[in-house]
């Protein structure tokens, strides 16, 4: 098979894509604790768990911050290696549960609705939950992934979020629900409904890799949000789509708060 050529111009933009990252890096990387923090000399593990039924902007919100890091490799882990369904979106997964590496920088949960009712009912997904986060460096999650380490027994006695319509059953897991973008709590990070995820993935890239790395992360996702309402809280909202919300979301809510009090784990 003959070798695929590689286009001198696309070489020469790549090796200036690597000079530019080492002028970048010699501004903020000022002492060899800083050089440490950003760019380490062993690969750093994050593990991102996806699941049928999770709302895929829960994952690619975060993704999207963190693959930005520095030696860093990002896995999504299920049960298998089919696709997995997200919505309207497929994702192939990198590995299976099995395939976790045994040290991990970050452990992410996603949320979603019915799908993360059937994972807060899944023994065998919250063994492995729960045995992940006790080699993590940060347990974190976003939406209602939060509802999912409660489950596995991970947020008793600690301060959390979620998505607003579920913030009430965070208390059947024994956690202080705090209604707040994100919220950290010794090594646990929860982040509240789906767009958070992004607020949450730059606060954390900052802890891993400093302010002004995590600074440049924003930067180059352009993450600069104006939306044309002020309807992303129910106050925003108003109490006519939020109460109307309240009753399409109030089967579900019902049904984890009775998954809450009977856990599978």
């Amino acid at each position: 098979m003959d070798e695929i050529e590689v286009d001198e111009g696309v070489t020469a933009v790549q090796t200036a894509h690597d000079e530019a990252m080492e002028a970048f890096l010699r501004i903020f990387a000022t002492e060899a604790d800083d050089m440490a923090k950003i760019s380490p000399a062993e690969t750093r593990h994050i593990a991102m768990l996806i699941y049928p039924g999770m709302f895929a902007l829960d994952m690619v919100g975060p993704l999207s911050v963190l693959q930005g890091l520095m030696n860093t490799q990002v896995h999504q882990l299920w049960k298998t290696t089919e696709p997995v369904k997200a919505g309207a979106l497929t994702i192939v997964p990198t590995g299976t549960l099995a395939d976790c590496p045994e040290q991990l920088e970050v452990l992410l949960i996603p949320g979603g609705s019915a799908g993360t009712l059937a994972a807060m009912q899944d023994a065998e997904l919250l063994t492995f939950v729960k045995e992940a986060a006790s080699r993590a460096r940060y347990v974190t999650s976003v939406c209602t992934g939060s509802l999912i380490l409660g489950a596995a027994g991970l947020l008793k006695g600690y301060r959390a979020t979620t998505h607003w319509a579920a913030l009430d059953v965070l208390a059947a897991f024994g956690a202080e629900a705090v209604q707040a973008r994100y919220v950290e709590d010794g090594n646990r990070m929860t982040a509240a409904g789906v767009s958070a995820g992004i607020d949450f993935a730059l606060a954390l890239a900052a802890k891993i890799a400093g302010e002004p790395y995590a600074r440049g992360l924003q930067l180059d996702i352009e993450y600069d949000p104006a939306p044309p309402f002020a309807a992303g809280s129910p106050d925003g909202a108003g109490e006519e789509i939020a109460g109307a919300m309240r009753l399409m979301y109030a089967p579900l809510i019902e049904a984890m708060q009775t998954a809450a009090a009977h856990p599978a784990s």
